[in-house]
């Protein structure tokens, strides 16, 4: 799906709404309440949009198998916005009955924090609350910008 959307909007950027909802709709439950996706309009560029789009597959693939989507009554809650220096994308997932995660750093963890924290510059954060798991990402936009290749884009901290 991600690179359907890479290949028809890579010139002028992949719009971020657009690459969750297609990452997301297979897993979409039934009931279209318990999930919803805001923020304002955004555009990535390629590699943003193929980190952030495997990063959105793994997140769902967790929610069926451990979290909001995994019983009836869980729901997620994406939103984003963007300040001058970076774009905010949380990820939460309030869960009815949820059992928190055991303190082993697993596979999606790292790869979460591989993909988005090192490859895009941004500091990744997993927040376990009483009732279901929260990702924060703090991207810099320098690392989003459709205008720029990969090659292109300012490294973050430089």
């Amino acid at each position: 799906r991600s690179t359907d959307l890479l290949l028809a909007n890579g010139v002028v950027g992949v719009d971020f709404k657009e690459l969750l909802s297609g990452q997301l709709d297979p897993f979409r439950p039934e009931d279209a309440s318990r999930m919803t996706l805001e923020g304002p309009p955004m555009r990535l560029n390629i590699q943003a949009a193929q980190i952030l789009g495997m990063a959105a597959h793994e997140l769902a693939t967790n929610a069926v198998k451990y979290g909001a989507f995994q019983k009836d009554g869980g729901s997620l809650n994406v939103t984003w916005s963007r300040d001058p220096e970076a774009l905010n994308f949380d990820w939460r997932e309030p869960a009815k009955s949820f059992t928190p995660p055991s303190e082993r750093r697993g596979f999606g963890t790292t790869v979460l924090e591989n993909m988005v924290g090192r490859s895009l510059g941004a500091t990744v954060e997993r927040i376990v609350h009483d009732d279901g798991l929260e990702w924060k990402f703090a991207i810099p936009v320098s690392a989003l910008d459709p205008t720029k290749g990969p090659e292109e884009a300012e490294k973050p901290g430089a």
